[in-house]
């Protein structure tokens, strides 16, 4: 069977700086490590004679990123200014450029969630964000292919 592993590297984070219906997708470049995760509660169920039975209940998806500081880039600069405010930023990650047919993406209408900044010498300063669905958004964490 012929293999074709994904490296991390290939993996990137789209800021949408248009509207849910028409996006306008902006690469953030200024990432580290970027992830994704579904957090489904674990429904058990409990039948007589048998072994526990489990269902995916209610999701809290969240992205996962660490958004380097570069003051000379103004959607990093949106994102930052996003942790402190709580405004709604709707982001993707994409496996590729979000925009070539077949590539895979996982979009999310988020808050990002507190503010986790690292300042150590010599490193950048970076944020270590976790992105989850904002209360306000009207849609899930979703899926996609470009077609």
């Amino acid at each position: 069977m012929a293999k074709n592993f994904i490296k991390g590297a290939d993996y990137k984070l789209y800021l949408n700086t248009g509207s849910y219906g028409s996006p306008t997708w902006a690469e953030i470049s200024k990432v580290g490590g970027i992830g994704v995760k579904s957090n489904p509660d674990d429904v058990e169920i409990p039948e007589r004679g048998m072994d526990m039975g489990h269902l995916q209940g209610e999701d809290d998806p969240a992205i996962t990123f660490d958004l380097f500081e570069d003051t000379g880039d103004s959607n990093v600069e949106t994102l930052i200014a996003a942790l402190y405010s709580g405004a709604l930023k709707e982001i993707a990650v994409a496996r590729g450029a979000i925009a070539t047919t077949g590539v895979k993406n996982w979009r999310l209408e988020a808050c990002q969630m507190g503010v986790d900044l690292g300042a150590e010498r010599p490193d950048p300063s970076k944020y270590a964000v976790e992105a989850k669905r904002h209360a306000n958004s009207d849609y899930p964490m979703s899926r996609n292919t470009a077609a």
